[in-house]
């Protein structure tokens, strides 16, 4: 198993089982602490976060979602950030993971003392199979103009040339 930190700073920081650094990243999901005696302090109302996140509904595909004061990131298990989320007001609860438009994907919930926001997966189609279509059809016009005007290493003979 391997542990992960997020610190003040916004750096996430990945530790094997035994404590070595397997990764460190500059996530920018940090938070700062004001004066500590004034009663308003941002420590008091932001909350950062650091958990696991299924990309799909029981998917199991996970990936580690850090938030701080005034962005999120989400970032694969070797530690390469894959996406970056601006907040528009200081989270006061810690992002919540769940599928609130029933498509299969968790998207974000963000609590604030504004409202709540919700960041949605979208999904992208891939272009996977257009492109193998397009690959297909182009070998059959090759082969199409291979056999109707040969390879082109043949003389054509005139019917005046030929001997009967």
């Amino acid at each position: 198993y391997d542990l992960v930190f997020l610190n003040s700073y916004g750096e996430v920081t990945c530790l094997t089982g035994h404590g070595h650094r397997r990764w460190s990243v500059q996530a920018g999901s940090g938070w700062s602490s004001l004066d500590s005696g004034s009663a308003q302090s941002e420590v008091s109302t932001v909350v950062p976060t650091l958990r696991t996140m299924e990309l799909r509904v029981r998917g199991g595909n996970n990936v580690l979602l850090s938030a701080g004061a005034y962005s999120a990131n989400i970032l694969s298990p070797g530690g390469h950030k894959l996406e970056s989320i601006d907040f528009p007001a200081m989270p006061n609860l810690d992002l919540q993971v769940m599928d609130f438009n029933a498509d299969g994907l968790n998207d974000i919930v963000l609590c604030t003392a504004e409202g709540h926001y919700g960041y949605a997966q979208v999904r992208h189609f891939s272009t996977v199979p257009f492109t193998g279509l397009l690959a297909c059809l182009l070998v059959a016009m090759i082969s199409v103009y291979v056999s109707l005007h040969g390879t082109g290493n043949r003389r054509v003979k005139r019917g005046t040339e030929v001997i009967d």
